[in-house]
């Protein structure tokens, strides 16, 4: 008898369902991971000069909606062209997705751009392993490898060689975090080109996240402002940052291993 009410109401289950019109069982679909090249053929055929670019798109590379389709994650977008985009993103979440970003990549070899993230998120969203290479062109503002609004950001890598950037660089970027998020483990690697900002391992703005463990490491090129292993303006700690200087006569400000506005070293 016991069984015999079960099966009845798996029935009247599966018949609610199929009066919904499945909308129960619908996931929101994401596509596999994209590797797209920003040449002029590419900038010319999806009308993209002057746009932001993403890596995580299924079709036209400067369309935020394709990005809700597509998953944040292993992207790689290659930047050389002669034209002039707004930001490049390899992997991007908005507020209203709200993934994880990681293990996107950006190379940045010739162009005009606005800003370069590996990865970003613009809510909590945690943004890890993501990598920026730049060997030339020329970015107006930042470079930040991981930036998040709110969620920890952690093991991000960027790699210079060449290329001129006038604004900061970010190993990771925190913007306004919680108090247990934080910017650990983030690496900047310098060997050429030139930085006309500041250059920041691992950085944390407002909130109470923690800064630890971020490196960067100089054997080349010329840098504008000051060098900070790690930095914040919050209430979280700055720990265990780290500057390396490989080579004497590099031109470049003040270097800090870290330095806080409001927390404990």
């Amino acid at each position: 008898m016991k069984k015999c009410k079960n099966k009845k109401l798996m029935r009247l289950i599966l018949a609610a369902l199929m009066s919904a019109g499945g909308a129960l069982l619908s996931l929101p679909s994401v596509t596999a991971a994209q590797d797209t090249t920003v040449d002029d053929t590419k900038v010319a055929a999806d009308n993209a000069e002057g746009y932001p670019v993403y890596g995580n798109n299924t079709g036209d590379i400067k369309d935020l909606k394709d990005v809700a389709e597509s998953d944040p994650v292993g992207n790689t977008i290659t930047v050389n062209t002669t034209k002039t985009l707004g930001s490049v993103y390899g992997g991007y979440s908005t507020l209203a997705l709200n993934y994880s970003v990681s293990g996107n990549t950006v190379n940045m070899k010739n162009g005009s751009i606005s800003e370069i993230s590996g990865g970003q998120s613009t809510d909590s969203g945690n943004v890890m392993d993501n990598t920026v290479n730049v060997s030339g062109g020329t970015v107006e503002g930042n470079v930040g490898g991981g930036v998040s609004t709110l969620g920890n950001v952690t093991g991000n890598v960027v790699n210079i060689s060449g290329g001129t950037i006038n604004g900061n660089v970010y190993g990771g970027n925190m913007s306004a975090g919680y108090s247990s998020s934080s910017v650990s483990g983030n690496t900047i690697v310098i060997g050429g080109g030139t930085i006309n900002g500041t250059v920041y391992g691992g950085y944390a703005n407002i909130g109470g996240g923690d800064v630890t463990g971020n490196t960067v490491t100089i054997s080349g090129g010329t840098i504008g402002g000051n060098v900070y292993g790690g930095s914040s303006t919050g209430a979280g700690t700055v720990s265990n940052n780290t500057v390396t200087i490989n080579k004497e006569g590099i031109s470049l400000g003040y270097i800090y291993g870290g330095s806080s506005m409001d927390n404990t070293f």
